[in-house]
């Protein structure tokens, strides 16, 4: 899926959108740090683009 599916207008509308895109990256980034989690990275990465996908909806 597309990681950038975030688009400009939907953080700029909603400023707690933002905090947890942010919030999103630093988890992300961390995982990826750490070779372990890399089960655990996949099924969040799974988990969140489906809450992403569904808040963006919202917004269409």
């Amino acid at each position: 899926f597309d990681l950038f599916y975030f688009k400009p207008s939907y953080l700029m509308l909603n400023s707690n959108l933002t905090f947890k895109y942010l919030f999103f990256w630093h988890f992300t980034l961390r995982l990826i740090m750490n070779p372990k989690s890399l089960n655990f990275m996949h099924s969040l990465w799974v988990e969140i683009y489906q809450m992403v996908t569904k808040t963006l909806n919202l917004f269409s």
